[in-house]
C-alpha cells in the first residue's frame, strides 16, 4: 500500500501507519523525531514537506551534515515529491555568494549544510521569516557551538521545525540540550521494540572476533607502559594526582588543572601530561591498529619541534620498542583476520555484487586495508572526509563519485570508511558491515551497525584485540546502547509533559532532576573504568563522536562535521588567554596537548 497524497508521486512511498502517526504531530507543533536506523527518517520528513507545503505558502530547508547526506536528501525529494525539481536546490560553499543568494530567492525546497547556512544568515543573503519549515538531519548535533545550533537560534521562533536522528545519545543533558536548542515542544519515539515498527524491522547479527597479539607487539607495548608509568609516578609524586591508575580522561582534563599553577613547575608539568598522553595514545595505536599506523605516528612525532614530542621520540624505551617493530615484518593479526572475512562472505555468498563496507578509526588505516584487499584480488574503494591541513581527504564531489561507484559496479565489493558514512548515507544493498575496531560511543556504534540494517538480514562482525582497549570499548558501546533505549522508553511522556511546562514558562534543564538523572544512571552498570595502565577501558566518552566535548573537560571544545570526519573551535577562554599569552614555554606544551587531543577525537 502506497503513500496517497497530492505531493507526493504515486506509488513511490510505503505507507506506513506510525510514520503517519509522527507526521500528523509534526504538523502541529516543533517535533523531535528519533526513529532507529531503515525505519524512515527520510519519510518523516519528505512527508511532512507534503503536509506543509499543502496547506501554507513558503520555503522549506533542510540540513545536513555532510554533502554525501545534501545530496541523498536531494535525491530522494526528486524521487518522492510531486513538484517541479527546479524548485528543490542544492547550496554548497563552492557557489558563489552571489549565486546563493538568487537562489535562495528563487528556490522553494533548500538543502545545505548547516555552515553554508549560518554564513549566508551573518551575511544577509538569508531571512529565516520567509520559512515555514526548518529540518534538522541528524540533530543530535544541536549542540554547544555548533553550527546546527545557529540556524536553529534563527528559524525556531519563525517557523516550524523538526528534528530527525537515529541515536540521540545516553547522555539526558545532551538531549534535554538538542530540545532547547531547536524550540522542541513534542517528541516522538520509536525503537526496534515497539510493536507498530516491528515488523519493519531487519535484525542485525552482531558477531565479535577476538585475535591474539604477537608476543612481539606485547613485549613493545609494555616497553610503551613502563614509559608511562614513569611519566604517571612524577605527576604523582608532585601531587597533581594521587594514583597512576588513572583514565585517559582524568589525564587529558589535567591540563587546565595544571594551567592554574602559579610557580614556574608548571612547564615542567605541562611537559610530562603531553608526554603521557603522547605515550598513552601510542599504545592504543599499536595494541588496536597495528605496527605501521604506530610507526606513522612516531614518524609525525618525530616532526614536531616541542620539548614534549623530543622527550618521547628520544626516550630509551620507546626507541627500543620503535627499532623492534622496524625490523619485524608481523602486521596486526586483525589485518590478516579481515581479509580471511571478507574471502569467507564473498566466496559463500550466492550473489557476486555482494557490497561490504568496512569501517576503521583512521585514514592511515584505511590505506592500509584498501591495500592489502586489493593486493589479495578483492576490489575495494576507500571513503574519507575532506582534506585536512596536511592536505590528505576526498574532495565533496569526490565522496559522491566513490558512493556512486561502489553502489552500481558490481566488481566493487568492499568500501572502507572512516566516520564519514556512518551517519545516514544510504547504501541499500549492503548485508555485511565489519568494524576494524570497537567504538565506545553508543551513537557511533549504533550507526555503523545500522549500515547493515538495510539489507535483507545483514550482519555486524567486530573485530577485537584481546587484552586490549578493544575489549572495554566494545562492552562499553553495548552497555550504553541499553541505557539509551532504557532512557528513550522512560523519558517520553515525561519529556512531553515536561515540554509543555516549559512552554507555560519553566525551564527545559528542570526536568533532569524531576526525572532521577544525573546524565548515565550511576547505579546502571555502565561505568566501565578506562585506566591507562591498559587493565581496563574508559567509557567517559573522549572517544571519537561526541559532537560536543564537555567544556569541564579541557580548553579545546570539538564538534563532528560529518563532510570532513570533524572540525574544531578553539573556544579557549578571554581570561586564560590574557593571562598566559606572554608566556610561549606554556602555551606551546598547551597547543601541543590541544594536537594530541584532537588525534583522540578524530
Amino acid at each position: 500500500m502506497y503513500v496517497d497524497h497530492p505531493l507526493i508521486k504515486p506509488n513511490t512511498m510505503e505507507s506506513r501507519l506510525y510514520q503517519q502517526v509522527i507526521v500528523a504531530n509534526a504538523l502541529k507543533k516543533n517535533t523531535l523525531c528519533v526513529l532507529g536506523t531503515g525505519l524512515g527518517k527520510t519519510a518523516v520528513a519528505t512527508l511532512t514537506i507534503a503536509g506543509i507545503l499543502s496547506k501554507m505558502d513558503g520555503k522549506v530547508l533542510i540540513i545536513a551534515p555532510s554533502r554525501p547526506l545534501v545530496e541523498q536528501h536531494y535525491n530522494s525529494l526528486k524521487t518522492f515529491l510531486n513538484i517541479d525539481e527546479e524548485d528543490i536546490v542544492i547550496l554548497t560553499g563552492k557557489i558563489s555568494p552571489e549565486k546563493r543568494k538568487k537562489l535562495w530567492k528563487d528556490g522553494k525546497i533548500f538543502i545545505a549544510t548547516p555552515q553554508v547556512v549560518e554564513n549566508d544568515i551573518v551575511a544577509g543573503r538569508i531571512s529565516p521569516e520567509e520559512f515555514v519549515l526548518l529540518i534538522a538531519d541528524e540533530a543530535h548535533h544541536t549542540t554547544g557551538s555548533h553550527s546546527y545550533t545557529f540556524v536553529a537560534s534563527a528559524f525556531k521562533d519563525k517557523t516550524r521545525v523538526l528534528g530527525l536522528t537515529a541515536s540521540p545519545g545516553s547522555n539526558i543533558d545532551k538531549i534535554l540540550e538538542v530540545c532547547e536548542n531547536l524550540g522542541i515542544e513534542h517528541v516522538e519515539i520509536k525503537t526496534h521494540d515497539d510493536a507498530d515498527v516491528r515488523k519493519y524491522i531487519k535484525n542485525v547479527k552482531i558477531k565479535p572476533l577476538k585475535v591474539k597479539l604477537p608476543k612481539e607487539y606485547v613485549e613493545c607495548i609494555n616497553l610503551l607502559k613502563k614509559s608511562l608509568k614513569e611519566r604517571l609516578k612524577i605527576l604523582r609524586d608532585s601531587g597533581i594526582i594521587y594514583t597512576t591508575n588513572i583514565n585517559k580522561s582524568e589525564l587529558l582534563a589535567l591540563q587546565r588543572k595544571i594551567m592554574m599553577i602559579n610557580d614556574n613547575s608548571r612547564y615542567e608539568l605541562m611537559k610530562i601530561v603531553s608526554e603521557a598522553i603522547k605515550l598513552d595514545y601510542a599504545i592504543e595505536t599499536l595494541e588496536c591498529q597495528g605496527k605501521d599506523a604506530f610507526l606513522n605516528y612516531y614518524e609525525r612525532l618525530g616532526s614536531q619541534n616541542t620539548k614534549s614530542a623530543k622527550g618521547v621520540v628520544g626516550d630509551s624505551r620507546v626507541l627500543k620498542a620503535v627499532y623492534k617493530l622496524r625490523t619485524m615484518e608481523i602486521e596486526h593479526p586483525k589485518m590478516e583476520k579481515l581479509v580471511e572475512v571478507i574471502k569467507n562472505i564473498l566466496s559463500s555468498s550466492k550473489d557476486k555484487r555482494e557490497k561490504i563496507i568496512v569501517f576503521a578509526q583512521y585514514r592511515d588505516t584505511v590505506d592500509k586495508i584498501v591495500n592489502i584487499l586489493n593486493s589479495n584480488g578483492i576490489n575495494a574503494l576507500p571513503f574519507v572526509g575532506q582534506s585536512n591541513r596536511d592536505g590528505k581527504g576526498m574532495s565533496q564531489k569526490k565522496q559522491v563519485e566513490i558512493i556512486e561507484k561502489f553502489k552500481n559496479d558490481d566488481d566493487v565489493n568492499v568500501l572502507v570508511s572512516t566516520s564519514v558514512s556512518e551517519e545516514g548515507i544510504d547504501i541499500m544493498s549492503v548485508n555485511y558491515v565489519i568494524f576494524y575496531e570497537p567504538v565506545p560511543s553508543e551513537v557511533r556504534y549504533i550507526q555503523r551497525r545500522g549500515r547493515a540494517a538495510r539489507g535483507e538480514g545483514g550482519e555486524c562482525i567486530i573485530l577485537i584485540a584481546k587484552d586490549s582497549r578493544d575489549e572495554g570499548y566494545y562492552w562499553s558501546a553495548i552497555q550504553k546502547e541499553r541505557n539509551m533505549r532504557r532512557l528513550l522508553k522512560e523519558m517520553e511522556k515525561t519529556l512531553n509533559e515536561k515540554l509543555k511546562e516549559r512552554n507555560n514558562g519553566g525551564s527545559i534543564y528542570e526536568i533532569t532532576n524531576e526525572m532521577g538523572y544525573n546524565g548515565i544512571d550511576d547505579n546502571s552498570g555502565s561505568e566501565v573504568d578506562n585506566r591507562i595502565d591498559g587493565s581496563e577501558i574508559d567509557n567517559k566518552d573522549y572517544s571519537l563522536s561526541e559532537n560536543t566535548v564537555n567544556r569541564k573537560e579541557g580548553p579545546l571544545d570539538a564538534y563532528i562535521n560529518m563532510g570532513s570526519d570533524i572540525k574544531f573551535k578553539d573556544e579557549r577562554g578571554e581570561l586564560n588567554r590574557r593571562e598566559y599569552k606572554d608566556n610561549e614555554k606554556i602555551e606551546e606544551e598547551i597547543s601541543n596537548c590541544d594536537q594530541e587531543k584532537t588525534k583522540y577525537l578524530r
